[in-house]
């Protein structure tokens, strides 16, 4: 009868650099890959991310970008519209085609540009009132 498990620790024996070897690229490859990939996030807040959690960081980063190109959109259309109304008035007082009725449509178009600032400007306080208590600021 032959003793396989005697034939077996002859064999490591004879060869157990192979044998430490082997088993070593094997623990190491496991241990290697069974982590999972962090990295400091970009934020600067010093933590470290994974995968999951950068993606959820740059989209939230790509929402703050959107926001605040929009509020540079709504201010520049404002500063535009007020630059249109105040040339339109100029122009009329330069050719002397100026009558108050333009004047008092001016004004309220001014009147109509600012109240349209004071609104944006109140629903951004407020959407910053509404993320702090909600914890997502």
């Amino acid at each position: 009868m032959t003793d396989y498990l005697h034939s077996l620790t002859n064999w490591i024996d004879h060869n157990r650099g192979l044998v430490l070897s082997l088993i070593l690229a094997t623990s190491t490859t496991l241990w290697v890959t069974a982590c999972e990939a962090f990295t400091l996030s970009p934020s600067g807040s010093g933590q470290k991310v994974n995968w999951i959690q950068l993606a959820a960081e740059v989209d939230a980063f790509e929402a703050r970008v959107l926001a605040a190109e929009t509020d540079l959109r709504n201010q520049d259309e404002i500063k535009a519209k007020f630059v249109e109304i105040s040339s339109g008035i100029a122009t009329s007082v330069i050719g002397g085609t100026f009558n108050p009725t333009q004047l008092i449509s001016s004004l309220v178009g001014v009147a109509g540009v600012a109240g349209s600032a004071g609104l944006f400007y109140d629903n951004r306080r407020k959407d910053k009132v509404i993320r702090t208590k909600s914890g997502n600021a």
